[in-house]
């Protein structure tokens, strides 16, 4: 079969087994309304194994993500092998566990990503809180600051201001005590 074409559907029943030989699958499912990967590393050689044990309708849609060599198992195919090779029965309970184990493995490791994952995601949180926190004080002393340097221009400009009178008065009392003195001598 080539890429891209499904094995199973998520929600239908699953009415036999698929043997990969080569190739690569990926099981997926659709969660709010998109698709997303669940397995490929750990997807087993035998596609619907733990669906059909369990008498379920497949959790996954499995479509082929390379060109695979596969072999189509029925139902009834299966229950025929079984009942008439009892070692075969002994393979198919190893294989199931082998698969069941390989998945439980898969999703522990899943989750201690997730949990660094949200660890890694706290710490940033934490990291975020406290940036923000000294701009705050840092906005707060950049506003103390422009408070001020607004107030240092003012009263620049205040003294500015009331010295041009005073020196004009000064200036005016000079003149007027020369004149008074040049006055007084004549």
């Amino acid at each position: 079969l080539p890429p891209g074409e499904f094995l199973m559907r998520e929600g239908k029943p699953v009415d036999g087994i698929w043997i990969v030989l080569s190739g690569q699958v990926q099981l997926m499912r659709t969660v709010n309304g998109k698709q997303i990967i669940f397995h490929a590393q750990s997807v087993g050689r035998i596609i619907g194994l733990l669906a059909l044990s369990l008498g379920k309708s497949s959790f996954f849609d499995c479509r082929t993500a390379t060109d695979i060599t596969a072999i189509r198992v029925s139902v009834d195919e299966l229950h025929r092998a079984l009942e008439t090779h009892p070692v075969l029965s002994n393979h198919f309970v190893t294989v199931l566990v082998r698969t069941l184990a390989r998945r439980t493995r898969r999703s522990v490791e899943l989750q201690l990503e997730i949990n660094a994952l949200r660890r890694n995601i706290e710490l940033e949180r934490d990291q975020l809180a406290s940036t923000l926190e000294e701009l705050k004080k840092t906005q707060t002393l950049l506003v103390e600051h422009e408070k001020m340097a607004t107030l240092g221009q003012m009263s620049a400009g205040i003294a500015h201001e009331l010295n041009n009178p005073v020196a004009a008065m000064s200036r005016a009392g000079e003149f007027l005590r020369k004149d008074i003195s040049a006055l007084s001598r004549h």
